[in-house]
């Protein structure tokens, strides 16, 4: 199965620290009239008006122009306060977490993987959990990046960690098929539960067949019903195909081969690549009735959005 998947450049931020600085500095200090006084007051409205986007500096510089002790500020210098009044708003704020987020993902939609790795990345050393999943997701696949098992699994990992259901699942399945680490089955059913306990229809899929099969865990067929039923709710073809067989062996449950037909019926319907064929093997121990019933059954079950079938 396929994983689920601000800056300015530091001289001109000192500039600005620097600038704020000098201003506050100069508005902080009595003013005294004298010329010196109001010669420093236009030099704080040129800079101001010239770097009109430290909005800190044209406000010390407006109060200084306004002080009653400034007393040479004359008409001639309003028109350019006023246009610097004027000028457009700057937009200092910087790209959320989500923008960020849905502009890698887009870059990734439209194959530019390069993009994408790189904005994944950003955000995932920022601990972000969708994006360190997204990141393990295209090193696992070979996306912009180097196809490798190993790094895969350590982005999982990290979101793993924080909760996120779809890396828990996709971790699990690493150490199911021993992709980037030793294969772990104890350790893959304890991601998958994980996961499962957040809804996770692929993982409470697995969960059903690992108590079923006894892998990784007890087998446990009241447990394995129990999983499986709550992912065929979802729709889950893992969890349909294995109820099919726990009716067709009686394992669980009364042996019921009407109702085994149905759910492989159900499970060709959602994907599953072999229940398509067990379907049909199945078909041939009932009769011509049988299977109409099963079928019958198979599309009042899908009505009811698979609610109590």
């Amino acid at each position: 199965m396929d994983d689920f998947a601000d800056t300015q450049p530091t001289g001109l931020h000192e500039l600005a620290i620097g600038s704020r600085k000098r201003a506050r500095a100069a508005s902080d200090r009595k003013w005294v009239p004298t010329a010196a006084t109001g010669f420093t007051a236009l030099l704080i409205v040129l800079a101001a008006v010239t770097l009109y986007e430290y909005p800190d500096s044209m406000n010390r510089a407006k109060t200084a122009l306004t002080s009653p002790d400034c007393f040479w500020c004359g008409e001639k210098l309003a028109p350019r306060v006023k246009a610097a009044d004027e000028l457009p708003a700057i937009n200092t704020s910087q790209p959320t977490q989500e923008e960020q987020l849905s502009l890698a993902q887009e870059a990734r939609g439209r194959g530019d993987y390069g993009t994408a790795v790189e904005k994944y990345r950003g955000l995932a050393n920022a601990g972000n959990a969708l994006a360190q999943n997204n990141l393990g997701v295209m090193y696992s696949t070979g996306e912009g990046v180097e196809q490798n098992y190993q790094e895969a699994v350590r982005w999982y990992r990290m979101a793993a960690s924080q909760g996120l259901a779809d890396s828990q699942f996709n971790l699990a399945t690493k150490y199911d098929q021993g992709l980037g680490v030793d294969q772990n089955l104890p350790e893959a059913f304890k991601w998958y539960l994980l996961a499962a306990g957040q809804g996770n229809a692929y993982a409470q899929g697995n969960v059903g067949a690992m108590y079923a099969e006894g892998q990784g865990v007890a087998q446990d067929y009241a447990e394995a019903l129990k999983w499986y039923r709550l992912a065929v709710t979802q729709g889950n073809a893992t969890a349909q195909h294995g109820l099919g067989g726990m009716y067709f062996s009686g394992l669980g449950v009364a042996r019921d081969s009407i109702r085994a037909y149905m759910w492989f019926s159900l499970a060709a319907a959602s994907g599953g690549p072999n229940s398509a064929r067990v379907r049909d093997k199945v078909a041939k121990l009932l009769t011509p009735q049988q299977v109409g019933q099963a079928q019958q059954m198979a599309h009042d079950c899908q009505q009811r959005k698979f609610q109590g079938c």
